[in-house]
């Protein structure tokens, strides 16, 4: 990262010297090569940039967006004789109508637009492009999940309801914790926060409540096969697959029960440096900005489209109110997205024990 730096730094200073090596700037100063690093700051650190359909149509903070969602063609069989009736081409333009514009200014202390150190310039300017990340994340990761399919819900189950072999969290009791009640359930006791796989629907139970458990160690590698099987079942592309976790899933998925850390070469380096790149097929992106409660999102990029441009471009400008002899950083940032295939987006929001 420090010889990109330096080496971004290098490619500004270049156009600001004049023929004798000596600065030459103008008011205000527009600097080439300010909006390529803040591209370059944007794809290290926006999840949303890196796993979204970015052909996208019209410009953000100008125009009305859209993306082309396409639908899958209809084949039958030809009849001689007969012949085949015409199919109409049902894709069509989905709208992302959460234009949001997000503004930069960030103050340079104590130096004007002619007097700004382009290194400091530089460094401002990324980190305020890395805010922007950050912020862009926050706000879409909520529109995803809005918009995505629940493939393991954050909601109760139902006694009579459970699936044989899915792990459940006891929220509320059964009647004085009766153990004798829990027919079809391989749980000791109806203890609040204890985890159990079921072995039958809970026939017979009364007042139980539970919910799907999220993902531990035991499992965590079986609930990310299942993302892949759910978007398999959609008939998603296997290429461009990402799946966005948070951090307590990525700790259940290192550890050596998960079955993911193998005695491997990769499972060596997974363990020494913590970090999974890849799993199933999917690019693995680790995050503390999911929405509360979601353990994951496994998506495919034709899921959620995104599309961001620069309304004024970063310049350097002089400030002229109580900053007087001091400049800044500036500019606007323009970005559209939403989910435009639920199937394409699934969600994992099981409940952790509370203890």
């Amino acid at each position: 990262m420090k010889k990109l730096l330096i080496s971004l730094i290098m490619f500004l200073i270049a156009p600001l010297l004049n023929d004798r090596g000596t600065a030459s700037y103008i008011l205000p100063r527009k600097v080439t090569g300010y909006s390529d690093i803040s591209e370059d700051v944007l794809v290290q650190e926006s999840i949303i940039r890196a796993v979204s359909n970015l052909d996208i149509e019209g410009t953000p903070g100008f125009t009305t967006i859209s993306v082309l969602v396409h639908t899958l063609t209809t084949v039958n069989t030809y009849v001689p004789g007969t012949g085949l009736a015409t199919e109409a081409d049902t894709s069509a333009y989905v709208v992302l109508s959460n234009g949001v514009e997000i503004a930069v200014n960030e103050v340079l202390d104590g130096f004007t637009v002619e007097t700004a150190p382009t290194d400091l310039v530089v460094k401002r300017l990324a980190a305020a492009v890395g805010a922007i990340g950050e912020n862009i994340d926050t706000a879409s990761l909520v529109i995803m999940e809005a918009g995505g399919t629940d493939l393991v819900a954050a909601g109760s189950v139902a006694i009579g309801s459970f699936v044989i072999g899915k792990w459940y969290i006891v929220e509320t009791a059964n009647t004085a914790n009766n153990a004798a009640a829990l027919v079809g359930c391989n749980a000791a006791t109806a203890v609040i926060d204890e985890v159990f796989q079921a072995t039958g629907d809970g026939t017979l139970l009364d007042t139980m409540v539970v919910q799907l458990a999220a993902p531990f160690a035991d499992n965590a590698y079986d609930a990310v096969l299942d993302a892949s099987k759910a978007l398999n079942d959609a008939k998603a592309p296997r290429r461009d697959r990402s799946i966005i976790i948070s951090t307590r899933m990525e700790r259940e998925l290192l550890s050596p029960d998960s079955g993911l850390v193998l005695n491997t070469d990769r499972g060596d380096r997974i363990l020494m440096d913590g970090w999974i790149g890849r799993v199933a097929g999917f690019d693995v992106y680790v995050t503390t900005l999911l929405p509360s409660g979601t353990n994951f999102i496994a998506l495919q990029k034709r899921g959620f489209a995104f599309g961001y441009n620069w309304k004024i471009e970063p310049v350097v400008m002089n400030l002229y109110n109580q900053f007087i002899g001091d400049s800044a950083v500036q500019g606007r940032f323009a970005y559209n997205c939403g989910a435009v295939r639920a199937t394409l987006i699934q969600l994992n929001q099981g409940e952790y024990t509370t203890v």
